[in-house]
């Protein structure tokens, strides 16, 4: 504003005013400061019309009040006009407060959440890039990152609905655990609900009936462009793995015949395809686990991220406990685990949170196998628990088994996907006539 003028004015004109905050810490430090140094930085009054008092207050409470401790005559300050505006008064306040050093971790969170609000009623919230406010102009305005204004904007809402049980935390890192586990909470006590009502009213054979049609004979890349955007919570992918694995398996294996592989000349564009059509469909928080041969790693990596996903750096296992398996035993270490990645669209959150990035379960012995990577039920259900939550819908693109569906089934989840295999659909079918919804496993 042109019009701002830069004076010193005496005290005894500054009418304090209502704050929502009078009492502040350590002022002697600050009066010391100001005796030794002087007071270096203004604070912000507006023009009134009392006369006794002809200076109302915006911003700077606490210099003012050591200067008043202090027993200064006078005091810096950027007058601004009487006319000023109610939203150029708040803006004023706010931007005061930014780089104060006492603020507590609710104060701040508060602030940027106000700042944000105030902009957005200026300007309008973001509908695109040039277009109104964002999350990323008020970390701009206010010297912080997007995601710490995101974080304190979570906070914020957390503090209005929760603010008892967030109060007694020390600092942000704290609050937002305490957040998270209180909306973990409440999210499982509503899905919990709606599960247990789902299955007192569908029980026994239409249950069945409901998992069995969730396993569709056909083709992911031509059946999943029927799904709508954002129609699943949770995708599990065990694709092909590119290695030729009908010449590296050995020994009578009956499960290989009907198994489908992919070219690994053909395997970037595979995959690519595949996490495009995946982040399509998927919630915009929900979590893709892929499976995948450790030397794609970084091929899987590259391609999930430019798909869309954020992708954690280190991959979790599958531990067999069992002694290593290799054909060449003289040069190589036998080979015990799988890994699996992990990645997020948007920012969806671990359910079982601090969960350890290892998965240990027996693998099932080959003869009671129908396909040649199935694994147990057991495992892909904590695997499932981990990273969502009952009455999800999940999508399996490459059903094989089908293991990942009666997991679902478990854990009381919607589960359907596609295979090419007609014969792995009768095993599964078998599989799901012969066991007990939400029993099934993989162990005798």
């Amino acid at each position: 504003m042109s019009d701002v003028e830069l004076l010193n004015i005496n005290l005894r004109e500054i009418d304090f005013g209502k704050r929502a905050r009078e009492n502040y810490k350590d002022l002697d430090i600050l009066v010391n400061d100001f005796k030794k140094q002087g007071i270096i930085s203004p604070i912000a009054v507006k023009r009134v019309s009392e006369e006794e008092k002809p200076f109302l207050l915006l911003a700077g409470g606490r210099r003012y009040s050591a200067a008043v401790l202090g027993e200064f005559e006078s005091i810096p300050a950027r007058v601004y006009p009487e006319d000023l505006s109610d939203i150029d008064y708040r803006e004023i306040e706010l931007m005061e407060n930014v780089s104060r050093a006492d603020l507590d971790w609710k104060e701040e969170v508060w602030l940027t959440e106000e700042i944000h609000r105030l902009k957005i009623e200026q300007f309008g919230e973001a509908a695109g890039p040039s277009e109104g406010h964002s999350a990323a102009d008020t970390a701009d305005i206010i010297g912080k990152s997007a995601m710490s204004v995101s974080r304190d904007r979570q906070l914020a809402a957390g503090l209005e609905k929760h603010g008892k049980v967030l109060d007694a935390a020390k600092n942000k890192s704290e609050a937002l655990r305490t957040l998270k586990r209180i909306e973990r909470k409440e999210h499982e006590e509503t899905v919990s609900k709606n599960v247990q009502a789902e299955i007192d009213k569908d029980k026994g054979e239409s249950y069945k009936k409901s998992l069995v049609n969730g396993y569709i004979l056909g083709d992911f890349f031509k059946g999943i462009k029927d799904v709508p955007d954002s129609a699943v919570h949770l995708v599990e992918i065990d694709p092909p793995y590119a290695i030729d694995l009908k010449n590296i398996k050995y020994g009578k294996r009956d499960d290989l015949e009907t198994y489908n592989e992919v070219d690994e000349s053909a395997y970037p564009a595979f995959l690519e395809e595949l996490f495009a059509e995946c982040h399509r469909v998927m919630f915009p928080y929900s979590w893709l686990i892929c499976w995948h041969a450790i030397q794609f790693y970084p091929l899987v990596k590259s391609l999930l991220e430019e798909a869309g996903f954020s992708v954690e750096k280190i991959p979790a296992i599958w531990n067999k406990n069992i002694p290593g398996q290799t054909h060449n035993p003289e040069t190589r270490l036998g080979s015990s685990y799988e890994p699996f990645v992990y990645a997020r669209k948007g920012n969806p959150i671990i359910y079982k949170a601090g969960r350890s990035n290892v998965f240990n379960f027996k693998p099932i012995h080959s003869e009671h196998k129908v396909h040649p990577t199935e694994r147990p039920i057991e495992m892909v259900e904590d695997l499932l628990r981990t990273f969502s939550t009952p009455t999800n819908r999940i999508l399996v693109p490459f059903l094989g088994s089908g293991n990942t569906l009666l997991a679902a089934s478990n854990c009381g989840l919607n589960g359907f996907g596609f295979d090419l295999s007609e014969e792995y659909r009768n095993s599964f079918i078998t599989k799901v006539q012969n066991g007990e919804p939400s029993n099934y496993s993989s162990y005798s």
